[in-house]
């Protein structure tokens, strides 16, 4: 992680000599994606964003992402249903070291629900949990801009997340993860 981290920092001081002109006191309205795939069902959540460029090359800005759920009783293992809600807020901070090239750094906190009601044969029942996360990500890309007020902005992005989750009286520390991958997003700059 150290050495990802020391490599960005090399490389905003390699490009920073001609960062973005102008745009101190404008908005940075976008939106990304991200695409997951795992065994027997795909997850593609939309997050928006908006953010506030405090200099030339610097932006701030707060993500939002709410996430609902239902398999509506598809699962083989049982005869029932599982939903899902989960509400996420993104703060983060973006360095523009050129035209192209951007370092981003954030954090997340989720907070959310999970409903399992499911019968099996003898009785129904209703189980509720609460689960609660957070995430620090980093990341760089580019800024593809399409025109003078729109950018196409592909990032290769690290997140480290811990899980925690509630049921009744019983509070689980669920393990913590690291992943890395690619996001998508487009932005309109105002």
């Amino acid at each position: 992680m150290k050495k990802i981290i020391t490599s960005l920092m090399a490389l905003s001081l390699i490009f920073s000599a001609s960062a973005q002109d102008g745009m101190k006191g404008k908005y940075l309205l976008g939106a990304s994606t991200n695409i997951s795939d795992t065994v027997g069902w795909s997850n593609i959540a939309l997050t928006p964003s908006v953010g506030y460029f405090v200099s030339d090359n610097i932006a701030v800005g707060l993500g939002f992402s709410l996430a609902n759920t239902n398999d509506n009783g598809d699962a083989s293992t049982f005869t029932g249903e599982t939903k899902t809600s989960i509400i996420e807020f993104s703060p983060f901070l973006r360095y523009y070291t050129n035209d192209k090239l951007f370092i981003v750094a954030g954090f997340t906190v989720a907070n959310g629900n999970l409903t399992n009601s499911y019968n099996d044969g003898t009785s129904a029942q209703t189980l509720e949990t609460k689960i609660s996360g957070f995430g620090v990500d980093v990341g760089v890309g580019l800024s593809l801009m399409w025109g003078e007020r729109v950018a196409i902005e592909p990032a290769f992005m690290i997140q480290s997340a811990s899980l925690k989750t509630k049921d009744g009286t019983t509070t689980t520390d669920g393990p913590s993860t690291l992943n890395a991958g690619f996001k998508i997003g487009l932005s309109l700059r105002m």
